[in-house]
């Protein structure tokens, strides 16, 4: 998942349209142990608007998100945004790692930024969108009080068990249990 403040991209005025212009592209490498790129990501942010819009999409951010499938394993992720109306670009790395698993798997455990209404079928290589939604992953995870957040996950059966799974969440705060709850997994889908 990718956040991008608009707040820190330039404008350029369009005076004979009456807009202004923002355009940011995003590419990111994904490397194996080894140095070698086994994804990339790229895409490409062009943006008019007027005053008015401008001034409410400057407290906003442009979020991206593409899932992965990975092999177990030691990964990276290069990233680089360029903000093409300033020409000014901003760069970063992160690694991180894939576990091995036997048996019941489970993905990367994610803070929900926010629930989508699908407006088109949801893509079944996306575990990211089910049924009619998308869930966009929130890349800030400091809560304020009070609030009562969904987190996503995607858990994969193991198609040698006949016993049908249970879930248990805990939520600690300080090593200290705020929140637990137990629950039946929903049947698989389609994809597993």
């Amino acid at each position: 998942a990718f956040e991008i403040p608009a707040a820190t991209l330039a404008a350029t005025p369009a005076p004979q349209q009456g807009k202004q212009r923002l355009h940011v592209a995003l590419l990111a490498l994904v490397k194996d142990a080894n140095g070698n790129v086994v994804d990339k990501i790229s895409q490409d942010f062009p943006y008019e608007f007027t005053d008015d819009q401008l001034r409410q999409a400057r407290t906003d951010s442009i979020r991206y998100t593409r899932p992965l499938s990975l092999a177990p394993g030691h990964y990276s992720v290069e990233t680089a945004v360029l903000d093409r109306e300033s020409n000014k670009t901003s760069t970063d790395t992160a690694e991180f790692e894939v576990p091995g698993q036997k048996g019941l798997g489970m993905s990367s455990v994610v803070l929900v930024q926010s629930v989508q209404q699908l407006k088109s079928p949801a893509d079944a290589a996306n575990p990211f969108e089910f049924n009619d939604r998308r869930i966009v992953p929130a890349i800030d995870t400091d809560l304020k009080p009070g609030a009562q957040p969904y987190i996503y996950f995607v858990v994969y059966p193991d198609k040698t068990n006949a016993e049908k799974p249970k879930i248990q969440v805990e939520v600690l705060h300080d090593g200290e249990s705020v929140a637990k709850q137990t629950a039946d997994l929903p049947a698989p889908d389609a994809s597993g």
